[in-house]
């Protein structure tokens, strides 16, 4: 007995140690001490990445071009230009005995070189962060560069930038909340210029300075990084200096020794000795406020004119005869895509990835923007789930029509057949059946195709508001009632044939009471679990999982609305057919009934899936229609990342656009595209990409 019992506890205390090891995974320990442990771990997480930026960036090292900046306001000392790798040192001078006062705008033109300038703050601050011992460190906050662009305007600040710790950095949310509660989290805010479209005129961007400005913010550290027109836009509109308290830096163009220098350094590095490096180098250095020279004084377009030389060397002399900065920035657009293509991995994701198929695929994207400005929509950026729109809109639509009828209409058909032929046990349940499934899948095949532009819906637990319970049970009301009249007169028919019509009706409405009842309760949960275009930014969507977040609602509604809607059948069926002295086979017959249910009872949990997943759907039907047309490539969600990385295009909230609406409006437009002859191939004939 003694053996037993001590078994007994060891089995209990293996079972135990794992259960709380998950607990504490779910919600670690958030006293004094262990915040500081988990805010050394924050600290190198956010080192890795900013290093990995900043070598994507080419912004590394030797490689860097020293882009200067200048204080407007509030100078600390009687410093000059102080070179970007240095900014960390003026930050931590800033406000001087008073930490609290350490408030930053940092400013400058497209290009210029704010996101490096973000890696080189915070890779600095960490650094010294490091250095300090572990009393004094606990309470120095961890620097995060977090991208303002998936700030929706309306939620508190603290409470979005703990989800997107969460969200970037696995930090659970009661650590994540002590820390931004505690002030051990200075947020480096980039892209505040990115937050609004077209419609909202600004107004996000006003609502992030008005919570910074606003307390517990006002009296804590911050960063912001801006373009300089927006910025000062942003002022006009507020009518203050809109960071209150901050010292605003701009960043200089580069000079002119910078640029030759650099693209010294570059050719000497890839070891690269065609002549036409010489030639632009001399060209720049002696006409220094020539048309060359004026372009590439910001550190994008020198970025794009070392690779372009790199790539091509024989565009040199075109570069050299430019006039003006149009004609330059013209022929490095040109450039652009070849330089990306040169710059990717061959891999097998990439094999298709020509300069060719590129230039299309990008047109098209570009093609597609100019159609949705010209209706009247948002022109500027583009969510994968709305990519379908470049395959051709009334194709996909009446595919996608074609797609829900078959998903639908057999399901449905057997549903019907099988709750018939239970009760009449003959052949006019298969003959209705098939009958009701075709009528079922048109219907339902064409009231669902022709909805113009679905949105995307994902399921979430943490959305916060009323509305969403309230918009759920509208939905699942209506659902219910559709889905109970149409099964209740559709059997109800069928049965009144040979029962008599008395018999069909009272039939008819039991089962369509029950199914309605089934169907409208689990779309209604299915319908409040998810959120609206107004919650994404809250959340912090990432425009990469959109189709990825629908298909799992998707695959949820099917599953949960197959399951309730075959048990529910097999309990009535169960009820109807089970005497009453037969009690004690209740079950029995329930899970051989519900078994039965399982195949045709697929109909309603398919349609709640078809329905929930309308957006991913049309995504892939576009997809495979890429395969036949290659207007885009068969991985739409691959090549955005591409383009994105390779800086063709950028991230807006959960969109993408390109980089400058220059290069979309100047790439929709006949062009020559031919940059020179390439370079040979070799060990270094490889592309690396600009510095942004």
């Amino acid at each position: 007995m003694a053996e037993m019992g001590g078994g007994f506890f060891r089995l209990l205390g293996a079972l135990v140690r794992p259960l709380m090891l998950l607990y504490r995974w779910w919600r670690p320990v958030s006293d004094r001490a262990s915040i500081a442990v988990l805010s050394d771990e924050l600290s190198a997480a956010v080192q890795r990445v900013e290093r990995r930026l900043q070598r994507e960036l080419r912004a590394s090292g030797h490689d860097f071009m020293p882009v200067e900046f200048t204080t407007t306001a509030r100078p600390v000392g009687d410093a000059g230009p102080v070179a970007v790798a240095d900014i960390a040192t003026y930050f931590e001078l800033l406000g001087q005995p008073e930490p609290y006062r350490r408030r930053l705008v940092v400013l400058g033109a497209p290009g210029s070189g704010k996101t490096v300038a973000a890696t080189y703050l915070v890779l600095g601050l960490l650094e010294a962060r490091q250095d300090r011992d572990d009393a004094p460190r606990a309470n120095l906050p961890v620097p995060v560069r977090v991208n303002a662009a998936g700030w929706d305007g309306k939620q508190d600040f603290a409470r979005w930038l703990i989800v997107r710790l969460g969200y970037d950095y696995r930090l659970r949310p009661n650590v994540a909340r002590e820390m931004v509660e505690r002030g051990l989290i200075l947020p480096v805010i980039d892209g505040l210029d990115e937050m609004d479209t077209d419609d909202s005129a600004g107004s996000r961007a006003r609502a992030l300075l008005d919570r910074l400005n606003r307390a517990p913010w006002r009296d804590r550290p911050v960063i912001v990084m801006c373009r300089t027109a927006e910025f000062s836009e942003l002022i006009r509109e507020r009518g203050d200096n809109g960071l209150h308290g901050g010292t605003t830096l701009t960043l200089h163009p580069l000079d002119t020794d910078t640029v030759g220098d650099y693209l010294t350094s570059h050719q000497d590095e890839t070891g690269t000795g065609h002549p036409g490096w010489t030639r632009v180098i001399t060209h720049i250095t002696a006409h220094p406020d020539g048309a060359l020279a004026t372009s590439v004084r910001n550190p994008w377009m020198l970025g794009l004119t070392a690779a372009t030389l790199h790539h091509t060397p024989h565009i040199a002399g075109r570069l050299i005869a430019c006039t003006t900065e149009t004609a330059v920035r013209d022929l490095l657009f040109t450039a652009q895509i070849p330089a990306a293509v040169a710059a990717t991995d061959e891999g097998k994701p990439y094999r298709d990835y020509t300069e060719d198929n590129v230039e299309e695929w990008v047109r098209a994207l570009a093609r597609c923007l100019q159609r949705r400005r010209d209706e009247g929509r948002n022109g500027t950026a583009i969510r994968l789930d709305e990519i379908w729109e470049i395959a051709s809109m009334t194709r996909i639509r009446i595919l996608h029509g074609l797609a829900l009828a078959l998903t639908f209409g057999p399901p449905f058909g057997l549903t019907v057949g099988a709750v018939i032929w239970l009760e009449l046990e003959g052949m006019v349940g298969v003959v209705a059946g098939l009958v009701a499934g075709l009528i079922a899948g048109a219907v339902f095949g064409i009231v669902f195709g022709i909805i113009r532009f679905p949105r995307p819906r994902r399921m979430v637990w943490n959305a916060s508001g009323p509305s969403r319970w309230r918009r759920g049970l509208k939905a699942g009301t209506l659902a219910g009632v559709m889905t109970g009249v149409a099964i209740g007169v559709m059997t109800g028919v069928a049965i009144g044939f040979t029962r008599g019509l008395a018999g069909g009706f009272m039939s008819g409405i039991e089962l369509g009471v029950l199914f309605g009842l089934v169907a409208g309760m689990v779309y209604g949960v299915v319908t409040g679990l998810q959120v609206d275009a107004s919650q994404e930014l809250a959340l912090v969507i990432d425009e990469r999982r959109i189709i990825h977040d629908i298909t799992q609602a998707a695959a949820v509604a099917t599953i949960a609305g197959w399951l309730v809607f075959a048990m529910a059948g097999g309990f009535l069926v169960g009820l109807r057919e089970l005497p009453d002295e037969a009690l004690s086979e209740f079950p029995l017959t329930v899970a051989t009934v519900t078994g039965i249910l399982l195949v045709p009872g697929a109909a309603v949990g398919l349609g709640l899936g078809a329905v929930t997943g309308l957006a991913a759907g049309r995504f892939y039907l576009a997809a495979l229609v890429f395969r036949f047309t290659k207007a885009m490539p068969r991985r739409p969600a691959l090549f955005l990342d591409w383009a994105r990385r390779s800086g063709l295009l950028r991230v807006n909230g959960t969109a993408y656009q390109f980089r400058h609406e220059t290069y979309q409006q100047w790439i929709q437009q006949p062009h020559s595209g031919d940059p020179g002859p390439p370079a040979p191939t070799g060990s270094n004939d490889r592309m690396e990409q600009p510095v942004s």
